[in-house]
């Protein structure tokens, strides 16, 4: 299955304060996460954010606040983001059936996210590079098991020109030129 804009959104999960400089590559996985949100922006594909007990971990990267919707943040205790009964209500009224999900950790949050979205009914990708953990052999592991279970694992280029679609178009060259040949 390929990605479709008009199918998809993005949630951003738990890339917060205290937790992203505690992960593997933070700084890339910070990066690619801007990435990501900022191509969902272009293609109006929706974005959702989780923030894990931001009391205690602190609030979405001031870096990754720019391309977000304040309205669309939903704290959460829950490891998975399925777990908040906003979260839940916001994704039945926001009909989407493919969900790419970023963000922290790899084996915790985001896994259990997955898991409970393919388990609804959605399709899930993850971008592999716009996620990390504390430790990589968690990461690794977290892949693995994903993969086993019908996850799909996507780079944040595959999930670019799936949404494009086609080469030649306007919004192709736009997009293409600032994230990809000027990136």
């Amino acid at each position: 299955m390929l990605l479709q804009a008009k199918d998809s959104a993005v949630m951003l999960i738990d890339a917060q304060e205290k937790l992203m400089p505690l992960v593997h590559h933070h700084e890339e996985v910070e990066k690619n996460c801007a990435w990501i949100l900022q191509v969902a922006q272009r293609m109006q594909v929706p974005i959702v954010t989780s923030e894990q007990y931001s009391k205690g971990l602190g609030k979405t990267l001031a870096s990754l606040k720019p391309h977000i919707d304040e309205n669309q943040v939903y704290e959460k205790i829950t490891f998975s983001s399925m777990g908040s009964p906003d979260i839940v209500a916001h994704i039945h009224e926001m009909d989407r059936k493919q969900w790419v999900l970023i963000g922290i950790e790899t084996h915790v949050c985001v896994l259990q996210t997955a898991v409970a979205l393919q388990e609804n009914g959605h399709q899930v990708f993850v971008v592999a590079e716009a996620t990390s953990s504390r430790s990589i052999h968690d990461k690794a592991l977290a892949f693995g098991r994903m993969e086993q279970i019908g996850i799909q694992l996507v780079s944040k280029e595959m999930v670019l020109y799936e949404w494009l679609a086609q080469a030649g178009t306007d919004l192709f060259k736009e997009l293409n030129t600032e994230f990809v040949i000027n990136a």
